[in-house]
């Protein structure tokens, strides 16, 4: 069965995967969630070509290239950009597939077709309108004005030291996430000061930490966040905060920015004990929205947010304010922008 995209598509059905695989023993077959692709029976309108005339409980995309010829399977996604280039290193190589590893992908799609249908990896932009967007904390508040902070308590070493303790933050939350022993975003950033001034030798006093922790918890927004989400609710669309910060972190800076009115939810990990990227706490928005996840977009500060958000299926929005590079993670953000007003174009051009 071939969609009109110039894939094929296969049925569960063993007849049908035995009649195809002759005309596919040189495609590549890509696993869930980059690699991957289950198409959503009502999102793919199918010719029949193979005889089958049931409707596939599942179907497992292969990639489909004039490459083929030469025995080999290039795929690479491009990731849209506001004004610049952005390439994926994403790309995979393979040299045909045997017979037992086709079979074994049909086997697997069976097992995959309960799993959420992800966005497409090939950089096209999504026929979805999107009616809602939500917000990670750090796209909307400013937490680089921690380092005049941190350089105040420990001259010339600021910025190494918020960036060691940042990561340090991050990786207890998803330690903790993953070993079941939840904390919230006020404890992480606390213990991981701690570990971070022990890590590069400094010894903070109390008067020292209080300043650091009460900087991260008295966040502004970025220049641009105000104007930018005031627009997006003028065109229409819905907004939300979807951040591993607490709900009181998120409310508080988004009175002081005075934008709380603009967020129709402020949806803090702590509700599911689950920080990103993990999917229960992607789930909140589809959830608090009432909308399927392709009508959500969310916009993430972190490279690692942006390939968590897409793993779960949202239109995704790096604004990679810092230029940091590209997360190796088979997973390609929809847009890259520097700022959010970049970003704003995007999001509004598919908005109802």
């Amino acid at each position: 069965m071939i969609c009109r995209e110039g894939c094929v598509h296969l049925g569960v059905r063993a007849e049908t995967l035995a009649k195809i695989y002759g005309t596919l023993r040189t495609a590549a077959v890509f696993s869930l969630w980059g690699r991957p692709s289950i198409a959503r029976r009502d999102s793919v309108k199918l010719r029949e070509e193979s005889g089958d005339h049931e409707t596939p409980s599942a179907a497992i995309v292969f990639a489909h290239r004039s490459a083929c010829r030469d025995q080999r399977v290039r795929l690479r996604r491009p990731a849209k950009s506001c004004g610049r280039e952005v390439v994926s290193a994403a790309s995979l190589d393979h040299d045909g597939i045997t017979r037992r590893a086709f079979v074994g992908s049909g086997i697997s799609a069976l097992a995959l077709h309960a799993l959420p249908t992800p966005l497409r990896t090939d950089g096209r932009p999504n026929t979805q309108r999107i009616s809602a967007v939500a917000f990670d904390g750090y796209a909307i508040f400013d937490a680089s004005t921690l380092i005049a902070v941190a350089e105040s308590v420990i001259p010339g070493k600021g910025k190494e030291f918020v960036a060691v303790w940042r990561t340090r933050q991050f990786e207890y939350q998803w330690l903790r996430t993953m070993g079941g022993r939840y904390a919230d975003f006020g404890q992480t950033g606390a213990d991981a000061l701690t570990v971070a001034g022990k890590s590069l030798g400094f010894s903070l006093s109390a008067a020292d930490r209080e300043r650091l922790l009460t900087a991260q918890l008295t966040l502004a927004p970025w220049p641009d966040a105000v104007t930018t989400i005031r627009e997006l609710r003028a065109a229409g669309l819905r907004v939300a905060l979807l951040s591993n910060m607490t709900e009181a972190m998120l409310v508080e800076g988004a009175r002081r920015a005075g934008i709380r009115d603009a967020f129709e939810f402020v949806l803090s990990t702590d509700r599911v004990r689950a920080a990103k990227p993990s999917p229960v706490a992607y789930q909140m928005a589809v959830d608090a929205f009432g909308l399927s996840r392709d009508e959500i977009a969310f916009v993430a500060f972190a490279g690692w947010d942006a390939v968590g958000a897409k793993w779960y299926g949202y239109p995704t929005v790096w604004t990679n304010r810092t230029t940091a590079p590209a997360e190796q993670l088979d997973a390609v953000p929809d847009i890259v922008c520097a700022t959010l007003a970049d970003a704003k174009t995007f999001l509004t051009k598919s908005a109802p």
